[in-house]
């Protein structure tokens, strides 16, 4: 097409010509054209539907106006066509004609020079010209295959130079004919290919490669269908489901830049994608190397394909909003526009449906019909649909986004990247799920970028040309100062938390219960345990069944907030015992040791011990109670508390004293003051109890500590036995309470035999030991800090030693010194209440209902058994306001050892997914060891450190009675659990048939034991076959090797100051029976 640039300006007195008249008029006419074309768009702006009529047999073509490429401006007013006649394209007449008009219309020629077939509807009246052939009336089979197009037509034609009257030149006319043409589908396809090779670009909009742009899904984990229970199940359900993604996944990545190649292959030059930005296999290499190096971040390798899909998905339906052209080629279309084919839009397009009336009833089924109403899948074939220019709907900035979307998918695999995240802090971020693009969502933090680079301006394309980067959220910009969350943002539905996978399982629970409290958020979190087994591996199996048992162990503070009943009733036993407990520690402490013995015992600090020396070491200083007026108060008896058949008869009352009697207070140098309420120290003041208790809940407990609250120790000439007691206690030998009783004797000045005298004082001593041995296992804050076996232990201590005191029977001793006796009766007196097995059968049947429940509850705590409940559980890097976060843990030194005695099948499954996506990648790719990544989780002596948290998952809903967020995870570190011993004797055996000889001990053996939490070597006592050795609590393997027999492998558990028989049997090995 010839564009003019120049027109004539006419001056005065000068000689016109026919060029110079036509160069102004050409001038303007195409400046007229190309404000259609150029700057409001090409194609059928509206109307033009053709349709066909079987009833009537006719054509409806509907009124309408377009617009062709050279910027024509067509319109018609609706016709009804009813026959055709053959169409010949016309020759001009001049030779001067412009090109445009003189040459053959290319579009409707074929390669060999001729014309296509080509037919021209006509009216019912139209009237023939002469030698014009008579029409013939279309039919169905005629009009098959057929295709509806207009035709421009535009024909010079020569005037006549001599009339009647005049020979002057006259000169020429141009006439534009709009021709309504049938045409051949398969000659509809050439002429869209030769306009195709014009463009450039996809032109026919029904076969535009967009329409088959596929949404993507990646399959949900959906645990409870694929019978998820453990990590390594959970990796291959995440691998199961990126794998089925990738035959789709990587065409339709292909397909993106192919359906808009012209649109975006500025951004991807040649040189650098030769195959287009996803063409290469390096395309995968980041990810699948990040994954090898840490197979620990598999979920977050899952995100990725999300991420992927999600942003697939959004490319696509932008792109799809993309139509407007720049300065599109006007030589495409431009004196012919297809309307479409006849009998595939039919009437349905093209007229409201027909209601059959008869008898004036409308004969009409809605519920049944089919009038073709409503949009169409795709766009009509054969149609040239209009193509505004980038100056209407915001064209050019939908072009934009689709580029710099596209760009985002083309950046997301680069930027993956999760070394070093395991040692991240957890945070929260502000984000969106449900019916959202990715565009909307927080970044996630396991995409590397700086503020304000590709990644970040490319994120959301909205809120970057809206200067709005600050508004995208990400982990980089949540510090505690200006959180986001710190405003209202009522707009974001979801809490994007990140940093948890590779943290302990207290570290995660403590800090995000503290964030979701600084922060104000509203959702739950809930830990749930996630087995080891593997398969039909028996170590596995073995190893996963302690770590279940200690998993229930660890947890038990945080499934204590389901078990609130369980807990009060608790809290009121141990605190009515630590009652009784601290009424006789009072009674007994400050008896004078003297009295007590039946000698006379010199000050302390004439050359023995002194118990009153706060600067010796290993001893205490008391500390009596200061007399507060408050603390003395009206007194209710015990008895009337609802304890029944937990403590029963006696109670701690004088029998003269009333109930409900008002006590006044008392201050006697004798007593502790303070603790009794009374002057004949019956009755102690229950909130000084209370207080005692909650002090000694506050700190690591220590021998002594409510003796030396107890004592008096402001008289210097009485010695009362807790202070002895301190001083006995204090001894660092490694004798027995009774012989360091005996030793404390000798040293002082006493006058008379000195293990007679301790003889009398040790029942005593004893009691007090016992007493604060138990009163320090009852010194928990709930029931889920209480040992159990501790207390049991304890308490039959605590009888035993109660019942040697009560063998004294001072009671009937009339040399004894009265005060002694009066201690002595009013101490036997609660012998049924504390030591006649009240309290011990109420804690006991206490105990084995808590068992009871958090068997339950574990059970519904376990992976299996909570996805069962819940199957809606997703994983979501998070979780929705309102919703839970499911944090799924397991041991992390067993599944290290579980992972690394079958690294061969874990790497195989990864190499199998690695395959899909890249072949040389899978090659390469090497599966870094599991205990070196686990080890980035710090050690701590609480036992929720020994568990990681593996993956998240979360609920729309806040799925228990609690989310244990008040639960306490910073408690005081406890003294450290004792180590166990392990003992056995290896013997051989031979096996033939069903007959088992044994032999004797094996005394040339070799016995190798590891620890299985750190594959540690322990060091084995073994004399000749009979072995031994003695390890912190957890869990070992023992390995027994013997010449001519079959090596024995067995687990064996250790516990806190336990005893385990390890006997081990070798048999021989087959090819010594031979």
């Amino acid at each position: 097409m010839t564009y003019f640039s120049e027109f004539p300006i006419f001056q005065a007195n000068q000689v016109l010509t026919a060029s110079n008249l036509n160069d102004l008029v050409n001038y303007l006419e195409q400046q007229d054209r190309l404000t259609r074309n150029a700057l409001i768009g090409i194609g059928i702006v509206c109307g033009l539907e053709p349709c066909y009529d079987p009833e009537r047999n006719i054509i409806i073509l509907s009124g309408g106006v377009a617009v062709t490429s050279q910027g024509y401006l067509v319109k018609t007013q609706k016709c009804e066509l009813t026959q055709f006649i053959p169409y010949t394209l016309p020759l001009p007449e001049r030779e001067e004609s412009q090109d445009d008009v003189q040459e053959k219309y290319p579009f409707f020629m074929r390669p060999d020079g001729g014309q296509i077939d080509l037919f021209e509807l006509l009216e019912a009246d139209h009237e023939s010209s002469p030698g014009e052939p008579d029409p013939t009336a279309v039919s169905p089979d005629f009009l098959r295959d057929k295709v509806v197009l207009l035709y421009l037509e535009c024909v010079d034609e020569e005037l006549k130079n001599c009339d009647i009257n005049d020979c002057s030149d006259k000169g020429a006319k141009r006439n534009f004919t709009l021709r309504k043409l049938l045409v051949n589908e398969e000659d509809a396809k050439n002429i869209l290919e030769i306009e195709r090779q014009l463009a450039g670009r996809p032109v026919h909009l029904h076969e535009h490669p967009k329409y088959d742009l596929k949404k993507l899904q990646l399959q949900k984990i959906n645990p409870a269908a694929n019978s998820v229970d453990n990590f390594y199940e959970l990796m291959l359900r995440m691998f199961a489901a990126i794998g089925g993604l990738s035959p789709n996944l990587q065409a339709e990545l292909k397909n993106s830049y192919a359906a808009y190649q012209p649109l975006l292959e500025d951004m991807y030059p040649t040189a650098a994608f030769p195959n287009g930005p996803f063409g290469e296999q390096s395309f995968w290499f980041n990810p699948l190397f990040d994954l090898a190096s840490n197979l620990f971040s598999v979920q977050h390798f899952y995100d990725l394909f999300y991420d992927l899909v999600q942003a697939y998905n959004e490319f696509a339906d932008k792109a799809c909003e993309v139509v407007a052209e720049c300065c599109p080629n006007p030589a495409r279309f431009p004196k012919h526009l297809l309307l479409g084919s006849l009998l595939s839009t039919g009437k349905k397009k093209a007229e409201p449906p027909v209601f059959e009336i008869v008898d004036g009833r409308l004969i009409y089924d809605p519920a049944s019909a089919n009038t073709g109403l409503g949009p169409l899948e795709k766009p009509a074939v054969f149609r040239h649909f209009f193509i505004p220019s980038p100056l209407f709907d915001r064209q050019n900035e939908r072009l934009q986004e689709m580029r710099s979307l596209h760009y985002r998918l083309y950046l997301l695999t680069s930027r993956y990247e999760t070394e070093n995240l395991f040692q991240l802090p957890i945070k929260i971020t502000p984000s969106k799920d449900g019916d959202y693009y990715l565009s909307d969502k927080a970044i996630p933090f396991y995409y590397k970028f700086k503020p304000g680079d590709d990644l970040h301006r490319n994120w959301s394309f909205k809120k970057t040309i809206k200067n709005r980067l600050g508004s995208i959220f990400s982990y980089i910009f949540t510090q505690q100062a200006n959180h986001p969350f710190l405003l209202k943002l009522e707009a974001n539905n979801f809490y994007r938390i990140e940093g948890v996978v590779g943290k302990t399982l207290r570290a995660a629970m403590a800090e995000l219960m503290v964030q979701k409290h600084q922060l104000g958020l509203n959702f739950g979190i809930e830990p749930v345990y996630m087995g080891l087994t593997l398969e039909q591996d028996d170590l596995a199996r073995t190893l996963d069944q302690q770590a279940r048992t200690r998993a229930q162990q660890a947890i038990l503070k945080l499934m204590l907030c389901r078990m609130r009943d369980l807990d009060v009733v608790f809290l009121l036993l141990i605190g009515l015992l630590f009652y009784y407990l601290l009424y006789i520690l009072a009674l007994l402490s400050n008896k004078d040791v003297g009295k007590l013995g039946g000698f006379k015992m010199a000050a302390f600090g004439g050359g023995g011990r002194n118990p009153r020396d706060s600067h010796r070491p290993g001893t205490f200083t008391a500390r009596p109670i200061s007399p507060v007026t408050s603390v003395f108060q009206p007194v209710r008896p015990v008895s009337s508390i609802a304890t029944t058949g937990v403590f029963t008869t006696n109670v701690v009352t004088a029998s003269d004293l009333q109930p409900f009697r008002p006590i006044q207070p008392v201050f006697n140098a004798e007593l502790s003051k303070g603790i009794f309420v009374n002057t004949r120290r019956d009755v102690i003041d229950r909130k000084v109890s209370d207080d005692l208790l909650e002090k000694a809940r506050q700190t690591v407990y220590k021998k002594g500590f409510v003796v030396e609250r107890v004592v008096d120790a402001s008289n210097e000439e009485k010695q009362p036995i807790g202070m002895v007691y301190g001083a006995i206690a204090a001894d660092q030998s490694n004798n027995n309470l009774y012989e360091r009783t005996v030793e404390f004797m000798k040293d002082q000045q006493i006058d008379g035999d000195v293990k007679a005298a301790a003889d009398k004082v040790y029942p005593t001593i004893s009691l007090i030991d016992k007493s604060e041995d138990l009163m320090e296992v009852v010194s928990v804050n709930s029931v889920a800090e209480f040992d159990f076996q501790a207390f049991e232990a304890r308490y039959n201590g605590f009888t035993t030693a109660y019942d040697n005191y009560r063998l004294q029977k001072l009671d009937q001793d009339e040399t004894a010194d009265p005060d002694i006796r009066a201690s002595y009766q009013k101490v036997d007196k609660n012998y049924s209440t504390l030591a006649a097995s009240g309290p011990q059968n109420a804690l006991a049947n206490l105990g084995r209902e808590l068992q009871k429940r958090l068997k339950k509850i574990f059970g519904e705590l376990q992976l299996e058994g909570f996805a069962k409940k819940n199957p809606g559980m997703e994983h979501k890097c998070g979780a929705p306001v309102g919703g839970t976060f499911v944090m799924l843990y397991t041991h992390r030194n067993f599944l290290a050892r579980v992972l690394q005695e079958n690294k061969e099948k874990v790497a195989s499954n990864l190499k199998g997914t690695a395959q899909q996506y890249s072949s040389v990648a899978s090659e390469k790719g090497k599966v870094a060891e599991a205990q070196a990544i686990l080890a980035t989780a710090q050690a701590s002596k609480d036992p929720l450190d020994d568990f990681v948290v593996l993956a998240d998952f979360c609920l729309p809903y806040k799925c228990c009675d609690s989310d244990c967020s008040d639960i306490d995870l910073q408690k005081p570190e406890r003294e450290p659990l004792k180590p166990g011993t392990v003992t056995g004797t290896v013997y051989g055996r031979k096996v033939s048939g069903n007959n088992r000889e044994k032999i004797d001990r094996l005394k040339e053996v070799n016995v190798v034991v590891v620890n299985l939490e750190n594959n540690a070597p322990v060091e084995v006592a073994n004399n000749n076959g009979v072995y031994g050795f003695t390890v912190p609590p957890g869990v070992y393997q023992v390995t027994t090797v013997a010449d001519g027999f079959e090596r024995e492998e067995r687990v064996v558990s250790v516990y806190s100051d336990s005893q385990v028989s390890g006997d081990m049997i070798l048999n021989v090995e087959k090819r010594d029976e031979r």
